[in-house]
């Protein structure tokens, strides 16, 4: 019999906690919801009796003025916190959940929520062995909220072209490929755009973005719109319709450990 994981649910919206509720136990049985709190005090107070094992945090508080990020300052401990956290929110670009997957102990959703996604997030709580403790783990929740209130114009990127340069938001790129000297950028409304720069030059501008691989000579992919992969074919597919992609060997060894957190 699979032990239950006791989780707190604290969202602002009253009406969107039994929506939660409904769907954590539609995608993983185990979970047991102990709590639901409307506010951060009432998520404090359960939590400081309660115990429990996962919490979903909504970020923004409006009416209390607060975010997540303050209670977890409030209640934080030396020794790191004795729960695992997923974000759900809807303040939030998706470069924010793809970078809290990459440090490993945080995890984030959007709203609304997609059951797939939600399901991946709880496997990866239960499976994960990476805690970041104390300090490190309130450096980078004050990383990340410095970004989430950040405006969106910082995730600007140039693109040469020809004749113009276009200037694209960062969240918005798919895939990257190169195609000779120049690189084939597609983007999630559509767009194509050929730069007259090399993937060498993307991969360094891209530098700061951890939620971008590399997993061949010839590609950069967006880690949040990876629908599927195959370790064994080292095949990783993409969102449609932007298809399947080979990664080179070493590559693949990169994209796991980022995408899945392995030695975090």
């Amino acid at each position: 019999m699979e032990t239950k994981i006791r989780a707190i649910i604290a969202e602002d919206v009253e009406a969107y906690l039994d929506t939660i509720a409904k769907l954590v136990r539609e995608v993983s049985p185990n979970i047991e919801i102990v709590g639901k709190a409307s506010s951060l005090r009432q998520a404090r107070t359960m939590i400081e009796s309660l115990s429990p094992d996962l919490l979903f945090l909504d970020i923004q508080f409006e009416e209390e003025g607060s975010t997540a990020f303050d209670l977890l300052r409030q209640i934080s401990q030396p020794e790191g916190f004795s729960f695992r956290i997923i974000f759900i929110t809807a303040h939030l670009e998706a470069e924010f959940y793809a970078e809290a997957f990459h440090y490993g102990a945080l995890h984030f959703l959007e709203k609304p929520i997609d059951k797939d996604k939600l399901k991946e997030s709880i496997n990866r709580v239960i499976k994960g062995n990476a805690v970041l403790r104390g300090n490190q783990l309130l450096e980078k929740l004050e990383q990340l909220e410095k970004q989430v209130h950040a405006p969106r114009s910082l995730g600007k990127i140039t693109v040469e072209g020809r004749k113009y340069s276009e200037v694209i938001q960062i969240s918005d790129i798919i895939l990257m490929e190169a195609a000779g000297r120049y690189t084939n950028i597609q983007l999630s409304d559509g767009r194509q755009f050929m730069s007259c720069q090399n993937l060498g030059e993307y991969e360094k501008k891209l530098h700061d973005y951890p939620w971008f691989c590399r997993i061949h000579h010839n590609k950069i992919i967006n880690l949040n719109c990876v629908k599927r992969y195959s370790k064994s074919e080292r095949i990783i597919e993409l969102l449609p319709p932007h298809g399947n992609h080979i990664a080179s060997k070493e590559r693949m060894k990169e994209f796991l450990k980022m995408f899945e957190q392995e030695g975090s």
